[in-house]
């Protein structure tokens, strides 16, 4: 894996906005499309917070903000996901479940992109 400073900055501005817009509407309760991992994503922040979201969800726990946050204090990774109010931040950026596909096709996008 790339160190993220051998990135280029167009990189984490596309990253930084399709990856929100995805966990948004992960938050909001969409399932997580296929060929989405945290690999997939770019911003570490970012990780941290789908890795709270695929594992709710293993628990039968999807679109519930709450539980996302209580989970990443829990397992003492809220502030490595960019603490509470950036996680609530996520959340409100578009929060429509069913934009998750277009969003997932220009997340692996750039991840191709990257590789």
């Amino acid at each position: 894996m790339r160190e993220l400073s051998s990135y280029d900055p167009r990189d984490f501005q596309g990253a930084y906005y399709y990856e929100r817009c995805l966990l948004s509407c992960l938050l909001a309760g969409a399932a997580i499309p296929a060929g989405i991992t945290a690999e997939t994503l770019l911003i570490p922040r970012h990780k941290v917070i789908f890795e709270a979201i695929r594992e709710l969800a293993g628990m039968g726990i999807r679109g519930n903000i709450g539980a996302v946050v209580t989970w990443l204090d829990k397992i003492g990774l809220l502030e490595k996901a960019g603490g509470e109010d950036y996680v609530w931040e996520v959340e409100s950026v578009i929060g429509i479940p069913s934009a998750v596909t277009a969003f997932a096709v220009e997340v692996r996008r750039l991840a191709l992109a990257r590789i």
